[in-house]
């Protein structure tokens, strides 16, 4: 059932069995009491629990092909590290990071791991400083590492009732209506973007192929407002879109169907204009009469995307945008417009 959720969740769910495994070794050596079949029992014992898995990723699309590796980002881990905290401010962010290392400095007499915990934190420390960023087209491989270790900072900790000061409760008890209200007024200011969004798509005939274009060109994470991306980390709009398919029955090329992950086909001919490991193109491209071999391969579509779809949907628009020529305005949004494709 892992399996079929997500891959990196069949890692961590070996990697918490065999650190608990090596744990109960440990404890019988320490007691003299360790016996050959004890091993053969704990390796029989992760064998059994993960050798499923194995038989269905060879089986499957993921098991198929060489590993390709992405690019090693180096002094970027020094912020991806900070992931199990992110928000959509860097110094609340940063705050929140400092504030959890500092708490657990000033515990750390009275924190009771779970058995075999140091281990996985180890293994997961050392994975998350040699992986690179992409594996097999699986994005964000270093930073699923990091959330790992917030998620088992707070799950692999017996919790228990420290003798601390009433200053310092009182403190963390701030920080965490703090930044719980910082987030969630993020997503209540949200609410303005999805329904512009919603405004526009609701212009969109059910069975339409809808090209989607973002207005502010670039890699951007440092963005206005700030709830529409993770600093340093991604954009957090790129799959807005995807209402498209649920609330319109519209195609949208950038729907998550590709088989080495997802049990999803894209069925033809839709399936030659599918992208679906892409973010929205930069809408300044949409002005160019012809595209490099770089642009084709991360949107394909854009070869003969005047034929290939109905609508174009432009999402967080700068205020200097040109309209492509051939494009007729649908409807016209503070986040969102449509557009018309003319024949």
């Amino acid at each position: 059932m892992i399996f079929f959720c997500h891959i990196f969740g069949v890692f961590l769910f070996a990697l918490l069995i065999g650190g608990d495994e090596v744990d109960r070794l440990w404890e019988r050596r320490s007691s003299g009491a360790l016996m050959p079949r004890d091993v053969v029992y704990a390796v029989g014992t992760l064998v059994a629990a993960i050798s499923p898995v194995i038989v269905l990723y060879f089986l499957s699309p993921l098991g198929q092909g060489t590993v390709s590796a992405g690019e090693w980002r180096g002094l970027a881990k020094l912020w991806t590290i900070f992931a199990p905290f992110m928000t959509p401010n860097a110094e609340l962010t940063l705050m929140t990071g400092v504030a959890v290392v500092s708490l657990l400095i000033l515990i750390r007499r009275y924190v009771q791991l779970a058995p075999g915990m140091p281990l996985v934190f180890v293994v997961l420390v050392f994975a998350f400083v040699v992986a690179p960023s992409t594996v097999k087209g699986g994005t964000f491989v270093d930073l699923r590492f990091a959330l790992m270790i917030g998620l088992l900072l707070f799950a692999g900790v017996q919790p228990r009732l420290l003798p601390l000061p009433a200053i310092l409760v009182v403190a963390v008890g701030a920080f965490i209506v703090l930044r719980s209200g910082y987030i969630g007024m993020m997503w209540f200011d949200h609410r303005h973007d999805l329904a512009d969004v919603r405004a526009a798509l609701a212009m969109v005939e059910p069975g339409a192929r809808v090209m989607v274009a973002r207005g502010q060109p670039g890699h951007l994470t440092d963005v206005r407002p700030p709830e529409r991306a993770l600093p340093g980390i991604y954009r957090l709009d790129g799959h807005i879109a995807a209402l498209l398919v649920i609330e319109r029955h519209a195609f949208w090329p950038l729907l998550f169907a590709d088989s080495a992950q997802q049990p999803l086909i894209v069925k033809p001919p839709f399936d030659q204009i599918a992208q679906p490991l892409s973010e929205p193109v930069e809408w300044p491209l949409l002005g160019e009469e012809s595209f490099s071999a770089e642009t084709l391969r991360n949107a394909r579509y854009l070869s003969h995307w005047r034929a290939s779809f109905d609508n174009v949907l432009l999402i967080d628009l700068a205020t200097s945008a040109r309209t492509p020529r051939g494009l007729l305005p649908v409807y016209r949004g503070h986040y969102a417009r449509l557009f018309r494709i003319g024949r």
